[in-house]
């Protein structure tokens, strides 16, 4: 199976790209000077796509500089990738059928609904949680603003999020027998599998957990967070579960979904005794967990759930 072609990213003042060009497509992936994921910038048609309307400025600097160095006439012509649509009526408005995957797992792209889920980005619903969020209270009126304001909740998890799907992106490129989705809706209300990640070695959710320098400590199905008890591997069994029964429905191949609690950012985690069917795996170590799990799966039966999972219609609830 191919790897992703791309070239090394140059060292510029405000960060760094990546060009990555195949399939027609000419892109230039971006991180800012700290590492954090920026969004991509399309050559061919001299837009931007931020990872988030904050990143907006930073992603068109970088890419600025890029060009002077690379000699390429500037344009700044900016936009947001349009949300990704997964209502029912979205989905029954469009007929034909599915199209191939082609696998390329660490590549986003757009396309019209049935929504090709391999476009959303890490945090995608967390992200728009938070800006309804802030929409609701802009409506409700409010009159003071915190001069410094709070890092919601929502930002937090879609920070950590984005730092397991660099890990994920990582796996990717070494090995491109694997491939993986962020941020997959799977009803009305908001609720998601946070990364859906399929190759040789089987079919795995994760349930992503940012805890920043906290001690976490797990004895069976109990997983505790500076003493505090969670649902955690009890979520992560229910996504595994889900994941199992959607893709069956979709392909009608009978496999094995592994749940995964993945924390980030924690002090420290520490396994008395590991959940029968969950594994708990520190993020820094997700990616020599992949590489060491043996392989289960043909090169076939991957692409064909791989084709399957990245289909919106796929996770539709049964009574949607």
């Amino acid at each position: 199976m191919e790897a992703l072609v791309h070239t090394a990213s140059p060292t510029l003042p405000y960060g760094s790209v990546t060009r990555w060009r195949r399939f027609g497509n000419d892109r230039l992936y971006v991180r800012s000077r700290y590492g954090a994921d920026l969004g991509w910038w399309d050559l061919a048609t001299d837009e931007g796509h931020p990872d988030h309307p904050q990143f907006a400025d930073e992603l068109e600097k970088v890419v600025r500089d890029w060009k002077e160095r690379e000699d390429v006439p500037p344009r700044t012509v900016l936009r947001e990738v349009p949300a990704i649509q997964s209502s029912p009526q979205s989905a029954s408005e469009t007929t034909g059928p599915r199209r191939a995957a082609g696998f390329a797992p660490a590549v986003r792209t757009e396309v019209a609904a049935p929504a090709d889920l391999l476009a959303n980005r890490a945090g995608e619903q967390l992200m728009r949680r938070e800006a309804a969020e802030a929409a609701a209270g802009k409506q409700a009126g409010r009159r003071f603003v915190d001069p410094e304001p709070v890092e919601s909740g929502w930002s937090v998890g879609a920070a950590g999020e984005h730092l397991v799907a660099d890990e994920l992106r990582k796996l990717a490129e070494l090995d491109p027998r694997w491939g993986f989705i962020n941020s997959i809706p799977v009803n009305a209300k908001g609720t998601d599998i946070d990364h859906l990640v399929i190759g040789p070695g089987g079919v795995f959710t994760i349930n992503t957990k940012h805890h920043r320098d906290a001690n976490i400590w797990v004895a069976g199905d109990m997983l505790m967070v500076n003493g505090g008890n969670t649902r955690y591997v009890r979520n992560a069994r229910k996504d595994a579960a889900r994941a199992t029964a959607r893709l069956y429905v979709a392909t009608g191949m009978r496999i094995t979904t592994w749940g995964m609690v993945v924390p980030v950012g924690a002090a420290s985690v520490t396994i008395k005794e590991s959940p029968a069917d969950v594994v708990v795996v520190n993020r820094r170590r997700i990616l020599s967990f992949f590489q060491s799990v043996p392989a289960v799966l043909d090169k076939s039966t991957v692409l064909r759930l791989f084709d399957a999972a990245r289909d919106s219609r796929t996770w539709l609830e049964p009574d949607a």
